[in-house]
């Protein structure tokens, strides 16, 4: 009885509040949201000519085993990304050719890490 008369109370003194308009509750955060965000990087921006986004690369010892994560899909060599056809896939780098000859390279940048918002 004594928990079932504390658990109400605890909600009323958190519903009121925000009811009435007063701040009580207001300041208490979601626990469930990270307080932090992808810091502003190159690794986000796509590139602009192509509209690919190389996201990760898995390199093996064996070249055609190669994989590439590119707008959250992977790929391997001599696969089609959006009509372009997969050269070569290195650590670093893919390279992509264009159906009219085009040599497109999408780099893979280094992720710098999280910084904290503000809310």
């Amino acid at each position: 009885m004594k928990i079932l008369i504390l658990l109400i109370s605890s909600v009323l003194i958190c519903l009121l509040p925000q009811l009435s308009g007063t701040g009580f509750c207001k300041k208490l955060k979601n626990p469930f949201v990270s307080p932090f965000t992808p810091k502003a990087s190159r690794a986000y921006v796509s590139n602009p000519l192509s509209g690919l986004n190389l996201q990760a690369v898995i390199t093996t010892s064996e070249q055609d085993k190669n994989v590439a994560i590119i707008n959250g899909k992977p790929y391997y060599d001599g696969s089609k990304v959006k009509g372009d056809t997969i050269l070569k896939i290195t650590k670093k780098k893919v390279v992509l050719k264009s159906p009219a000859g085009k040599i497109i390279k999408l780099n893979l940048y280094k992720f710098e890490g999280f910084t904290k918002s503000i809310y």
